[in-house]
């Protein structure tokens, strides 16, 4: 899926959609759903710092998509501080540094999940001030 939304521009990243889900009595809706960025945003969530060399590629496309959908306009810099704030992703940043820190020094994707987070951070800083 990561792959696919880098493939979009990185407005589409941030159309929200919803889905109604019927409840087990069958009246009950229950309504979810959210934008592109959303999931994106929500999969960093469960990287595990155990055995997180199979993830380490597609978690730092993850971050990279992240960074590009904040550059795309000033809209996109605050959906995705908003977005960062009420998740706690900058919790979430950290626990993938601290999994990409359990890669072999010279491996080239801990050094990219790096970049990729401190240039992450960079943009939600940005747009802050």
């Amino acid at each position: 899926a990561a792959v696919l939304c880098g493939k979009l521009p990185p407005e589409r990243l941030l159309v929200k959609t919803a889905q109604l889900r019927r409840g087990a009595a069958g009246s009950e809706r229950d309504a979810f759903g959210g934008s592109a960025l959303d999931h994106l945003a929500a999969s960093l969530a469960h990287v595990s710092s155990e055995n997180f060399a199979p993830e380490a590629q597609t978690v730092g496309y993850v971050l990279k998509i992240l960074a590009e959908a904040g550059r795309a306009s000033p809209a996109g810099r605050r959906a995705l501080l908003a977005l960062f704030l009420a998740r706690d992703g900058l919790r979430v940043v950290a626990a993938t540094v601290d999994a990409a820190a359990t890669l072999d020094a010279s491996k080239r994707e801990r050094w990219r999940t790096y970049l990729r987070a401190v240039q992450l951070v960079a943009l939600l800083c940005e747009a802050v001030g």
